[in-house]
Order: C-alpha cells, then structure tokens, then sequence
C-alpha cells in the first residue's frame, strides 16, 4: 500500500510540475482538468509512464528522475498526441517513439546545457518531440494527401463563440472577454478548449501560489496591451501567445527568480520578447507544419538565465540558492536572512562598551574603495572617551584596550613597527599603522592602528573568536587612540573593503539594552558584546528523545499533549508534538529559531516565538526584537492584512518586541526564573491593550509555562507537567 501511496504522490508532482508547483492540490487539479477527455487523460499518462520508465530503465540518477522532469515534460507530450492523433496504431506508435525522444533530450540537456550554462530544461524536451513529430505528420499529409492529424482548436463551444464577436462594446463584455481569454490560455498550457477543464487548470494556478498569480495576470495583460498597440493579426493565435505568456510570467516572475521589483521588470521585458519570437515562430510554422507550442517561453527562460551570469555576488535578481514550496516561502526566507546571506558577519573584537565614531561611508575617511571601514572608541557610562584631562593617549579607554579575533581562521599578516602618535598627530607615510591581517572562508578581517609592540599573533598561527591579537594603539593615520575594523578581499592593508554585519552585540537605545543577533553598524551606536553565559544555555538543551507532557487551557478548555525532542543531522533540535513541528538552533549567544509552526496559536508556535533570539546575556530590561512571516504570523496581523493574504498570499510580517521583565514577588521566592514578555505590533509606542501579549518563563529546568491574551479578551496558556522532585 505504502508503495502505492509512493506513486500516486509521484504523479501528483509530474502534474504540478507543469506549473511550476510542488503541491498535491495543484496537482490533483491539473489532473482533473485533463482527465475529462479520456483521449488526452490516457495519452498523457501513458506518456509521462513511458519517459518516466526509460529513465528509471537507464539508470539516471534518481534525483534527477525522481524530480518529475520526465514525467512532466512525458505528461505533456501525451496530451499533444491525444489531441492531435486518433487512429490508435499511429497514437500508441508516436507515445512510445516520442516518450522515448523525450527521455533523451531531457537527460542530454541535463548533461550539456544544465550542466555547463546552467539554464533549467523546463519544457524543452516536449518542445522538441512536438516539432518534430508535427513536422513529420504535415510533410506525410503533403505528400500522401492522407488525413493524419485531426484538426484541433485550443477554443470552442461558448468560448469560441464569445471571443469570435465583432465587437465588444461594454466595459464589462471587453472585461469578460479578457477573462476567457486568460482562462482559455492556462488552459491551452494542457491543450484544453473546454471551459470546464480551463477553469479547473486556473484553479490549479491560484492554488500553486497567490504571488505568482498576481504576477501571472500582470504579465498577460501586458502582453494584452502590447497587442493592442500593435499591427498584428492575432485571429487564431490569441490563446497561444497568452500560454506562453502565462508560462513566461510564472517561470522569471517567481518560479526561477525571487519575485521583486526588478524580477517583474525583467519578466515583462521578456514578455515583449517572447511576442516578437511567438509571431516569427508562427510564420515559419504555416511553411513547415511544425508546431513550436511553448519555444517561446522556453527560449525566453534560458536566455535570462545567459544574461545574468556573471554578475556581482547578490546582484538582483537571482535565483534563490535554496528550493522552495513556494515564491511566498522564498520571499519569506529572503526577508529574514537577506542580509545574512549577502554579508559577512563577525564578532565584536574588544571587551566593555565602544561607540561606533566612523561607520560606513564616514564623512572623514570611509570614502571610495575604503567606504565599508568602521572605527570604534571605548566610552564609559556617560559615553566619554577618555579619563581625566585627555591630553595623554594614556587616558583614552581605549589605547592599550585588548584586540581579540572577531572571527575562526588563519593569521595571515602582521605588522608592529609604527611608532605610536601623540595626540592629534598623524603618520600619513605609513596611514594603516600595526595590524593584523585574518584569513577566514574567502576574506580577510583586518584590525588595524594597532600598539606598537602588543601584536601577540604570527603569520600562520590558527586562531579562534577571541584569540588575543593584540592592544588598541594610536599608530598611522590615527589622530585619536581607536580601532579601526574592516573585511577586505586582499592580503595587503588597505585592501578594499566588504560590507559585513557585527553579530551578538547589545546596543545602548534610549537609556535601554537591545539585544541584537546581527546588525549592521551605525555610526553613533554604542555596542558591547553579548555574553555567552553557558549556563542558562545549558538548561535549553535537551536530551536525544526527551519529552515533555504540557497542560494547555485554551479558551477554558482543558487539555494534555506531549512534545517530543530530537535532533537532525546538522545538531539542531526539532521539537513535534505529532502533527507540527518547530526546529530551531542554540547559538553561542541566543536561541535562533530556524523553523515556527504553520499553526500561528498553537502552543508549539508560541514556544518557538517566545524562544526565538533569546539571549543567554539575560538581565531586567533588556530587549530585543524578532519579526514572524508567513502563516506563523497570520493570526497576529492586522484584520485587513489577513483578509488581503486570500488574495496576496502569505507574505506579511508583525514585529515581535520582546523583553526581560521582573516580578519582584516571584524573584523572592525563586531568583533564576525569567520572563520573557512578547508584544505583537508594529508600533511599540502603541497601547498594550491593543496587542496580543505573550508572557513566558523560564527557570533553572529549562521552560516553565506560557499564556497569551489577545485584544478580543480570549487567551491560551500552556503549562509544562514537571516530574516530582526525588526524595533526599
């Protein structure tokens, strides 16, 4: 049974996969819309059988064949030849021949064109057995005068008669028209002409993704508008160039590419292109009788794919270097690590408070090639530099302050023979000072304007976050005892600089401590480095297999369930209480939540939400933010935004404003425990009243209980069931 169930999802995805979609609606509706007619049901899944086989027959990798590529472009293929063949020899003759052709090309694009340009076989393979099996037919029918091909229409019955009116006057007739046209092209992407089977098709693309839906019907009624303006006859030709143009806005506008600004613009760019190569295809196709079907659309992904290789890393677009669900998963994940993928992040490389006095693009000296520098001075409580009169470098906090490594690598170079200035003097013939040079994962991470004398580090030597390098000076250009930080893609000072983040680091905001996991400095911040208190890490590790039981009153309703903990192969803990999951990930200084819940109330999300960038530095007052996406966050959005994600998808955000709070009775009896107070809103200054709350605490066991209260006066709270204490 089991391997049933195995090959009826496996179809359902070859199905999917013809949108661009890996969910089983999706494909169950996709199969729906084509089972109608049998000829074209059976063809099609005799077909997508017979590629997927000679795959598996051949031996391909079963990544590639299990990926539905096969399957999909066979899929198609079949519904060609159901619609185009109806004597059964000849039909059952092209479904063999053809979907052997097409597991041919599929894996000879893969091995060419995939491998070495790295563009997506998308529909090709189909393309390609379609042309030549059209063309093959039509030169037979030339030179026999034998009716081999049935003609074929991807319009009839009400839809034809519609569309075929000399005029549509009113504006809602000309919008109905529009609407049929749309509708007729998703459904001619399976060679559908029936209304029933093209609504069912565009079910399937609003099921696939709201995004990419909302992205699919710009992009044809730009390629509508096109038309109007110009010349062209597209009598016959209406639902062809739409499916292509459906198939163009699906692929670069969220499926290969993360949707944006400029993804959109380069999909309707190529949406002007794919036009002018439809119509020139389509006079070539009167003269030869082949059939280019989808060429458009395909020529049109792989040339972007061309265009935008070898570009800067990060330049947008740009394919997501992750596979996902969904455009709105990717758009989600973007968000949140966007720029962790795209910068560096490192340590803060001294102890205390320091203030930020030169950031990025700083107006004295962070110019050009040396823009992404940033210069620290060590400050006290009233954010002053030195000590005293000042006039010594002595007096500076910060000369003779330890440097440690912000990051794990390799000491590439050292240098400790600049003579330390005095004050406000400036050695401009050797402008960089003592430094050291890292080498980590591709870059180097230069400390420089360095002591002379204190570099306590060699060319060679490993080191660690917090390898002792050396002391702050006030050697080179440096008028002023500071620390100047920078990442650089060279082994020479003063190489050119990287924009990076600092990570771990509690922030001075408004006479308050803010938590953050990764920032990107500021100039005029004040920062220090987060401790790693291992101890109250610790206490949030549980073991292999654990389980925790949990008494939930929700709404007054009174319940047990149990949460079961284990870890996946890359360490990180994976808690389920059998029908969800969170996972998240214990740093060296916070918690970081990799995966929430799909359910945004349930206790599980609630957990994750309250462990999420928890600090292990913990203290009255100290807060931090964390913001949830997607589904997770659904119930805590505003009303409008909920309704709008029936038509938008899951993409809002809420920022969540957490905070360590006191209470004072409770620390009496039991000094360890800590609550975690979390507000849901995008404006903090807004009344409590008018925000869920989540309160969770957490005590020397680990997590002791949560609640939440709502707006609407409803609440939930969560208790975990400990053990009894054994008895001394």
């Amino acid at each position: 049974m089991d391997n049933v169930w195995s090959h009826l999802s496996r179809i359902g995805r070859w199905y999917s996969s013809i949108l661009f979609s890996t969910r089983p609606s999706v494909g169950l509706c996709v199969f729906l819309a084509t089972v109608g007619n049998p000829d074209l049901g059976i063809a099609a899944l005799l077909c997508g059988h017979l590629a997927h086989g000679f795959a598996r027959l051949f031996e391909f990798p079963q990544a590639d064949v299990e990926g539905g590529g096969y399957g999909c472009n066979g899929i198609l293929y079949g519904l060609f030849v159901g619609s185009h063949f109806v004597d059964p020899v000849l039909a059952l003759t092209l479904a063999v021949g053809g979907s052997f052709l097409v597991c041919l090309v599929t894996r000879a694009f893969t091995n060419t064109a995939g491998w070495y340009l790295r563009i997506p076989a998308c529909s090709y393979p189909f393309v390609v057995t379609t042309l030549l099996v059209s063309h093959l037919t039509w030169s037979q029918e030339r030179q026999f005068g034998a009716d081999i091909v049935r003609p074929f229409s991807y319009s009839s019955g009400a839809m034809e008669s519609f569309l075929g009116k000399p005029f549509h006057l009113t504006f809602s007739e000309k919008a109905a028209r529009e609407g049929l046209v749309f509708v007729g092209s998703v459904g001619a992407i399976l060679f559908q002409h029936s209304m029933l089977p093209c609504v069912m098709a565009s079910v399937a693309l609003f099921l696939s993704s709201r995004v990419i839906f909302l992205i699919t019907v710009a992009g044809f009624l730009f390629v509508r508008f096109l038309l109007a303006l110009l010349p062209f006859n597209t009598q016959g030709q209406e639902l062809l160039v739409g499916f292509n143009a459906i198939l163009i806005a699906i692929s670069i506008g969220g499926a290969f590419f993360l949707p944006g600004l400029k993804s959109f613009a380069l999909m309707l760019l190529a949406q002007a292109g794919g036009l002018l190569v439809g119509f020139s295809l389509n006079a070539i196709s009167r003269g030869s009788g082949a059939e280019f079907t989808a060429l458009p659309f395909n020529l049109m992904v792989s040339g972007a794919f061309l265009m935008l290789q070898g570009r800067a890393f990060g330049a947008r677009p740009f394919p997501p270097v992750l596979s996902f669900a969904s455009p709105e998963e990717a758009i989600n994940y973007y968000r949140r690590y966007s720029e962790r993928i795209f910068y560096r992040a490192i340590a803060l490389p001294v102890f205390g408070e320091w203030q930020v006095v030169q950031g990025f693009d700083g107006a004295e000296t962070h110019k050009e090639q040396w823009r992404y520098g940033i210069d620290l001075a060590a400050v006290d409580e009233d954010l002053k530099r030195f000590r005293s009169t000042g006039v010594h470098c002595e007096d500076y906090y910060a000369f003779n302050a330890p440097v440690r490594s912000p990051v794990n690598g390799v000491v590439a170079v050292v240098w400790d023979q600049v003579t330390d200035n005095v004050l406000g003097g400036m050695n401009l013939r050797e402008p960089w000072g003592n430094f050291v040079l890292v080498y980590s994962i591709g870059v180097y991470v230069g400390l420089y304007h360095l002591r002379r004398g204190s570099v306590a580090v060699v060319p060679g030597q490993p080191v660690v976050i917090g390898t002792p390098l050396g002391r702050v000076g006030n050697s080179g250009r440096s008028a002023l005892p500071h620390l100047h930080l920078q990442i650089q893609m060279e082994a020479h000072a003063g190489s050119a600089s990287l924009p990076f983040l600092l990570q771990d680091v509690v922030m001075r905001e408004d006479e308050a401590s803010l938590f953050l996991p990764f920032v990107k400095p500021v100039e005029g911040t004040t920062l220090r480095d987060a401790l790693p208190a291992e101890a109250a890490r610790t206490v949030l590790c549980p073991r292999q297999g654990e389980e925790w039981i949990l008494d939930i009153v929700d709404r007054g309703k009174r319940r047990a369930t149990t949460w079961r903990f284990r870890y996946s192969l890359q360490g990180d803990v994976v808690v389920s209480d059998g029908d969800e999951e969170i996972e998240f990930r214990l740093a060296s200084r916070s918690v970081e939540v990799l995966r929430f819940s799909r359910r945004s109330l349930s206790p599980l999300n609630l957990f994750a939400i309250s462990l999420a960038d928890l600090p292990y530095d913990r203290f009255a007052g100290l807060r931090w933010r964390a913001t949830l996406y997607g589904k997770s966050a659904h119930r805590f959005l505003d009303r409008w935004k909920r309704a709008l994600t029936f038509i938008a998808g899951e993409v809002f955000s809420v920022l969540c404003h957490k905070e360590i709070v006191e209470d004072d009775a409770t620390l009496q009896q039991e000094p360890s425990l800590v609550t975690v107070r979390t507000r849901f809103s995008g404006d903090p200054r807004a009344p409590a009243s008018s925000r869920p709350t989540l309160v969770a605490r957490f005590g020397l066991e680990g997590f002791r209980d949560l609640s939440l209260d709502d707006e609407a006066g409803s609440s939930l709270s969560c208790r975990r069931v400990l053990p009894p204490s054994p008895h001394p």
